[in-house]
This record gives C-alpha cells, sequence and structure tokens, in this order.
C-alpha cells in the first residue's frame, strides 16, 4: 500500500498524466505492496439453515459467532463457525413488531465487547446489545449540526478505532463513544442500488448492492476503487462480515429460491 505524508492510504495511484497504474515501484525497481481485486466473488457456502429466517444486519465477533438481526421479531440469529452451534435468541427488551427498526447495518467493536445496529430510523437510533443480545444502550447518529440522520450501514475500522457510516454522500467517522470525529465524502452514484450493509479491514470500505450483486470498494478517503461482481452469491446479500482473527470475509442473507438465511465465505482479494 502507498501511503500520504498524513499516513492516509492511496489507492489508486495515479502518474502525472493521471492514468492510473496497476503497478507502484521504489527506486530499486521492487514492487510496492497494495491489494489487486478480482473482477468477481468467489463463493463458498458456510451455513444454510432449513428454517426461513428474514434476517437483515450481521457481524461477527472474535470468538468465530456470526450474529444476525431478525428484524420484524427482534430476535437474533447466532451461529458459530467452529462448532456449528446455532442459537436463536429474544432480548429481554424485545417488544411488538421491529423492535429494532430494520436493523439494515451491523457492526462489532472488541473495545467495547458490543454489537451495533443500525436501525434505519430518521431518527438515528443505533442499538448496542452485549454478546448476550441483551440491549445495553441506545446512540444517536449525528452530523456536524449535532441533527440525527439515518445511520442504516456501519462497520468498524480496528486500525483507527472508529465506526464509519455512509449516508447522502458523506462519510461518518465516530469514536468508541460515538461522537462525531471527522467526516469526509464519497459520490453517491458510486454505490449503486439496492444499498444494504457495509464493512471495513481497515484499508478499504467494502459496500453490498443487491439486484444485481455487486461489492463497490471505496478508499478512507471516499474514492471508488473497485467494482467487483457478486453474482456468485445467489439471492439477496444483506451483510459482510469481516473476521478480523482469520482475515476472512462473510456475506449473510437470504437464499434466491426459498428465503432461507445463508452465510458464504467470500474471496475477492488476489494480493
Amino acid at each position: 500500500m502507498v501511503y500520504d505524508f498524513n499516513g492516509n492510504p492511496v489507492y489508486p495511484v495515479y502518474d502525472v498524466e493521471e492514468n492510473v497504474l496497476s503497478s507502484v515501484y521504489d527506486v530499486n525497481g521492487n514492487v510496492l505492496d497494495g491489494e489487486t481485486f478480482a473482477d468477481e466473488t468467489t463463493i463458498t457456502d458456510v451455513y444454510t439453515p432449513t428454517v426461513e429466517r428474514h434476517v437483515q444486519g450481521g457481524c461477527v465477533d472474535d470468538e468465530g459467532n456470526i450474529y444476525a438481526c431478525l428484524y420484524t421479531s427482534g430476535k437474533f440469529l447466532k451461529y458459530n463457525l467452529t462448532t456449528g452451534l446455532e442459537t436463536v435468541i429474544t432480548p429481554s427488551q424485545a417488544s411488538g413488531s421491529q423492535p429494532w427498526g430494520h436493523a439494515n447495518g451491523m457492526t462489532y467493536n472488541p473495545n467495547t465487547e458490543y454489537i451495533y445496529a443500525a436501525s434505519m430510523k430518521n431518527t438515528g437510533e443505533v442499538y448496542v446489545f452485549n454478546k448476550s443480545c441483551e440491549l445495553v444502550n441506545t446512540l444517536y447518529a449525528k452530523n456536524t449540526s449535532d441533527i440525527a440522520f439515518n445511520c442504516w450501514n456501519i462497520c468498524y475500522d480496528r486500525l483507527t478505532e472508529r465506526f464509519i457510516t455512509l449516508s447522502g454522500g458523506v462519510i461518518y467517522f465516530f469514536d468508541d463513544n460515538f461522537d462525531l470525529v471527522t467526516t469526509g465524502s464519497y459520490n453517491v452514484s458510486d454505490w449503486e442500488e439496492t444499498r444494504q450493509d457495509i464493512e471495513t479491514d481497515g484499508t478499504f470500505i467494502y459496500c453490498i448492492s443487491w439486484n444485481t450483486n455487486k461489492i463497490f470498494v471505496f478508499d478512507m478517503n471516499g474514492h471508488r476503487v473497485a467494482i467487483i461482481t457478486n453474482t456468485a452469491f445467489t439471492g439477496e446479500p444483506e451483510s459482510m462480515c469481516y473476521d478480523w482473527e482469520n482475515e476472512v470475509y462473510y456475506i449473510e442473507g437470504m437464499e434466491n429460491t426459498n428465503s432461507y438465511y445463508v452465510i458464504r465465505q467470500a474471496e475477492f482479494i488476489e494480493s
């Protein structure tokens, strides 16, 4: 990866005539490290249940548990990638239909050991759960004018210890207390509809779309650097989950033919 003088990754890299460079070399002719994205994902089934479950946001913790919210009932599905154990949990505070809103996005913060669910409400609610899926707090996504906005996607960057959410051309960065730290910008048209959740590996922000299935890759400065075809994921992808411990990407969503919940491993980085 190539960095600017502030330590921000620069990708893609251009020559003086504004041509994108596929490789960058040092003065000795050695290729500088960087990511090369495949044109399309390679998908491997990890988990396919036999019960229909309509889920939205998902995330993975450091014990190999993938969480997904059954948004209509407010229940959580917890699946362990190592043991194969599946648990459906009903938080004691869950009441009525869609108690956590649409729960369109979800992420895990290892510093707090909490799960954060983006409600997709115009009033900005971000619900905070412990790993037993009990509600412990309700936060609010607010812009630079201290006005709540619809937070419908969310991820956590462990390298800078910041939450990230994209909305209306603005990239919002929040600290562990969910106080707004800084903002950036991106071109809304660079992320085609239907827009789902986002994920990060600390270098890039991966934005999931459905119909057609694609992954739009942005750097931390809001520049789109790649478009990855994701039609190998049949059905509707809801969220990408990055396992920081093992550097593995998962996509959870709904199977196309029977609306069953699925978890699939996704590979799309060549180097």
